[in-house]
């Protein structure tokens, strides 16, 4: 599926791809559309906090991603659940898939 990613330091039309961290859990990594190169992962893995629902994930908004979790609900990607993980010295938003996402994860598996 292919998106508009307008963040902090992008903005061009990407290629979202469902990868899997190595505990499972889904990963959204953004790809050049033409090359197929990595452009940004736009989940983060907190495998020590418990995830108690499926089909929800971490975004990563801060420093190079500033500005993705705006880009993912405004392409209807993911929806902001308000719910927020410390990690450092930031903060994940905790976001759930839209049935877009969901359908689009399952069929690339």
């Amino acid at each position: 599926m292919e998106i508009m990613a307008k963040t902090k330091h992008l903005n061009e039309t990407a290629t979202v791809r469902f990868a899997e961290y190595e505990n499972g859990r889904v990963a959204i990594q953004l790809l050049d559309c033409e090359t197929g190169e990595p452009l940004t992962v736009a989940t983060v893995n907190l495998p020590d906090i418990p995830l108690s629902k499926d089909h929800h994930t971490f975004i990563k908004d801060w420093s190079e991603n500033e500005g993705m979790l705006a880009c993912l609900v405004r392409e209807g990607i993911v929806e902001d659940t308000g719910i927020r993980q410390a990690t450092g010295y930031v903060e994940a938003a905790l976001c759930k898939w839209t049935v877009r996402a969901q359908w689009e994860c399952q069929k690339g598996a």
